[in-house]
């Protein structure tokens, strides 16, 4: 055999598994990753760009895992940030397989594949397929989701209030989850903070709990109300925290409250049918800062 066919050979097979491997991510390919951006870790970190975020994914016949968890698609709601494929690329130190996406959000993901042949296979798990619609694949993972919120008491809970209600923790960030309080049902969503953080020198704790309630709670309860209070749970448990320092501390870091409420049903239909005002609502909920119970006056 001789030297030039050996190593047109070579070059042919280099060739072959290249686009065997490779073609279904090319350069400039659009890409939806629909994993949960909870899914998202550190895969690499570098002195000159810092951490770089992302997944590990491996595959077998029973399906994909990414970082090691074959459940990741019901781990939180799926991200579905649209991005576009750049170099594909084996790391030096840890010779694994990159899939480097830069998303729209402005974020560079890395999707790293220890196995190179899990390429193909590993990014048609974690991206929409073509054709494939966000409302509808978002559908069918509140559908998924839903079997493992609403059990038990709530399993009666109709299928409409569920992706309901699932929609809401969706666009506030939060997973949904069931709980029990006093031998009650509650629906748990955890809103975040309202983007403030207060000056300890103008207002006190109480102040603060109450201008946060007000401005950041009511309102989401109020998105709430028609399907929290036409289900057979018994009320809904709303976690939030509140931001406060002392601004004449020109380098003190700000610190934080934790906040839990557990608003009944019966009381939260009164207010949305506006039998009851938002003061009254306050006070018949059970409103607890950093594990303590307090009263809240809304014109504070």
């Amino acid at each position: 055999m001789s030297k030039t066919f050996v190593v047109v050979a070579l070059w042919a097979q280099a060739l072959f598994l290249s686009v065997d491997i490779y073609g279904a991510v090319s350069a400039g390919s659009k890409v939806t990753l629909k994993f949960p951006k909870k899914m998202l870790g550190v895969v690499a970190t570098s002195g000159w760009s810092g951490n770089q975020y992302g997944v590990e994914v491996e595959c077998d016949d029973s399906g994909c895992a990414l970082n090691g968890q074959k459940d990741w698609k019901t781990l939180g709601f799926p991200w579905l940030v649209d991005g576009v494929v750049g170099k594909t690329f084996v790391d030096k130190k840890t010779k694994k397989t990159v899939v480097d996406v830069k998303t729209d959000v402005g974020a560079n993901v890395r999707i790293v594949f220890p196995n190179p042949a899990d390429v193909d296979k590993g990014m048609t798990a974690v991206t929409l397929l073509p054709g494939e619609s966000r409302e509808g694949y978002r559908a069918e993972m509140y559908k998924t989701i839903a079997k493992s919120v609403f059990t038990g008491d709530l399993a009666g809970v109709p299928e409409d209030t569920q992706s309901r209600l699932l929609a809401f923790a969706d666009a506030v960030g939060s997973p949904l989850s069931t709980t029990k309080y006093k031998s009650g049902s509650y629906i748990s969503i955890d809103v975040g903070d309202d983007g403030n953080v207060y000056n300890t020198l103008q207002m006190n704790q109480v102040q603060r709990v109450a201008r946060s309630l007000r401005e950041h709670i009511v309102p989401a309860l109020k998105r709430l109300a028609s399907d929290v209070s036409a289900s057979s749970m018994t009320g809904v448990k709303i976690a939030f925290k509140v931001n406060f320092k002392n601004f004449l501390e020109k380098y003190a870091s700000s610190s934080l409250d934790s906040v839990v409420m557990y608003v009944p049903a019966e009381a939260l239909k009164q207010f949305a049918d506006a039998d009851i005002s938002s003061q009254k609502l306050m006070d018949a909920s059970v409103i607890l800062v950093n594990g303590d119970r307090i009263e809240v006056s809304l014109s504070e």
